[in-house]
């Protein structure tokens, strides 16, 4: 499908907002990463000596964050190639262009080492099951879209053609593939870390397995461009559209998370770092919708006035809920 300026707008100071916000997170999260890790086990689990993994906590999420932009930035190259969306003009930073004509910004793979990490983070943190961790983490990211997608597509900061039905003139897949993504990653890193862990157990020696997060990279990559490619080449034109798989996958994200939601942990400590990430992306295209030249808040008067406050409160819970007993409010006791 071809596209054309008029596919999507064209505020240049959204993009660069959008992209100074996301350059501003990233030095929250290196921060975090580098001096709120080391004893990730020993301050989350109540233990009273770390862990013998303890020790290389530091350097396995300070990988998985650098890991996650060079699989935001492998993930897009490949979705942008073989989907017909394409990034605006109006970024600081160069973008890499691996196909002729088609760029990928800098700032649009470091955005999604952020949410990768963060969302890896919280729901790491939680204590459930692997499959559900990661489907909170994808949860979370999802969270962070449903404001950030929308704005920075009117923004000009990405174009797609939309058929109706669609949220705001976002293709319901692009929330999908959202899912896909943040799911992928996170499940794979956070099960070949425990595997890794279970077998250095065997032998009694730790080992900081720093192959995990590459080799995640390359597993989550395979299956999120396999399953894009059957969703738009067969399950779409033939089976049941867009909005459909994804309600179908939200749905089921969902009813896995919300089956232990009361009883994850609720007496960790809250991470500026990480509430700044859903506050500081709402916030943004909050104030983006409401000013742009766009129109926005004209033609979507909905999206500033609802959908985005939603996802904000929304958000804090997210990101928040592992500390909610720290701001008093009642909770089911976790299991440790």
């Amino acid at each position: 499908m071809q596209l054309d300026r008029t596919d999507c707008g064209d505020s240049a100071w959204i993009a660069i907002l959008i992209e100074v916000a996301t350059y501003v997170l990233a030095v929250a999260i290196l921060i975090h990463a580098i001096r709120h890790t080391n004893k990730f086990n020993l301050s989350d689990t109540g233990r009273d000596e770390l862990d013998p993994s303890d020790r290389f906590n530091r350097a396995r999420w300070i990988e998985t964050l650098a890991v996650g932009v060079l699989f935001g930035i492998v993930i897009e190259v490949l979705l942008v190639h073989f989907n017909d969306y394409r990034y605006g003009e109006h970024f600081l930073l160069p973008g890499l262009s691996v196909f002729p004509g088609e760029r990928v910004p800098v700032s649009i793979g470091i955005g999604w080492g952020i949410l990768l990490y963060a969302g890896t983070w919280v729901a790491q943190r939680l204590k459930q099951p692997t499959l559900p961790r990661a489907l909170f983490a994808g949860l979370l990211a999802l969270n962070v879209d449903v404001s950030l997608d929308p704005v920075a597509r009117m923004g000009g900061l990405w174009c797609h053609k939309a058929s109706p039905p669609n949220f705001y003139g976002v293709p319901y897949d692009n929330y999908t593939g959202w899912l896909l993504i943040v799911v992928s990653y996170s499940f794979w890193v956070r099960f070949l870390f425990q595997w890794a862990d279970r077998r250095s157990a065997k032998i009694n020696q730790s080992r900081a397995a720093l192959w995990v997060p590459p080799v995640a990279v390359v597993i989550a990559s395979a299956i999120t461009v396999t399953i894009d490619h059957v969703l738009n080449a067969w399950i779409y034109p033939h089976v049941c559209p867009d909005w459909l798989v994804f309600l179908g996958l939200l749905g089921f994200a969902l009813i896995v998370v919300g089956r232990g939601f009361m009883r994850m942990r609720h007496d960790l400590r809250p991470s500026a770092a990480i509430l700044a990430v859903p506050i500081v992306y709402h916030s943004i295209c909050w104030l983006s919708a409401q000013s742009s030249s766009e129109n926005v808040a004209r033609v979507h008067p909905s999206l500033p006035a609802l959908a985005i406050p939603l996802a904000f409160i929304v958000g804090l819970i997210g990101f928040g809920w592992g500390s909610r007993g720290v701001f008093g409010v009642p909770v089911t006791p976790a299991p440790r």
